[in-house]
């Protein structure tokens, strides 16, 4: 042991191994799991009682400390995880959605729209397409729309019923066409005609 009296200091050494053969002693020492020796500073201005209050309340401020510096760490490893969980299923739905996408249908190359009564409508985007329509797709129950314009749009009303389209479609069609003419651009009056699939011609005249 150590003593300053000038700075009314004691240094009082422990050694644990035999502090813990003690009776009672595990309440103030069972925190040493090794045995060492261990060194406490006592303020020989203060009662016994007053030192070793002293003490506690060191070891529970650094105890706090601790707690408080184990609970960030445990926040920060939780925020990780969850970041790293929501990259995750960020990646398994990008994959789900690249697996799930669906394989274009034959005639969304082309202008195409759906009528009010559920017909497939389809025109050419330029010359080669609209040879390409009507030599490939034109059906003879089909309908085939044109303005009176000449370099239209070619239009085709599928028609898998092959029953009469109604007014109601070919007008939507008539409509479609001249907005997909050179009159349209051109502010040009016209209208448009059509006739059966089978009235077309398919090779050049």
């Amino acid at each position: 042991n150590e003593l300053d009296l000038e700075k009314h200091k004691a240094v009082l050494i422990f050694n644990t191994a035999e502090i813990k053969q003690e009776k009672d002693s595990d309440e103030y020492f069972s925190e040493f799991t090794e045995d060492m020796i261990v060194k406490i500073d006592v303020d020989l201005t203060l009662t016994a009682q007053a030192n070793i209050q002293k003490y506690f309340e060191i070891k529970k401020k650094t105890q706090s400390k601790e707690e408080r510096t184990k609970d960030k760490a445990n926040e920060a490893i939780k925020h990780a995880e969850d970041q790293a969980r929501r990259a995750l299923q960020k990646t398994r739905n990008e994959q789900k959605l690249k697996t799930t996408a669906r394989k274009p249908f034959w005639f969304e190359k082309y202008d195409w729209f759906i009528s009010s009564e559920n017909y497939l409508i389809i025109s050419g985007k330029n010359a080669q397409q609209n040879e390409e329509l009507v030599k490939t797709y034109l059906g003879k129950r089909d309908v085939y729309v044109h303005s009176e314009m000449a370099g239209s749009a070619s239009c085709i009303i599928k028609n898998p019923s092959l029953e009469e389209v109604s007014p109601v479609t070919l007008n939507e069609v008539g409509i479609w066409a001249i907005c997909h003419s050179r009159a349209w651009d051109a502010k040009i009056v016209t209208s448009a005609f059509w006739v059966w699939g089978d009235q077309v011609s398919k090779t050049p005249q």
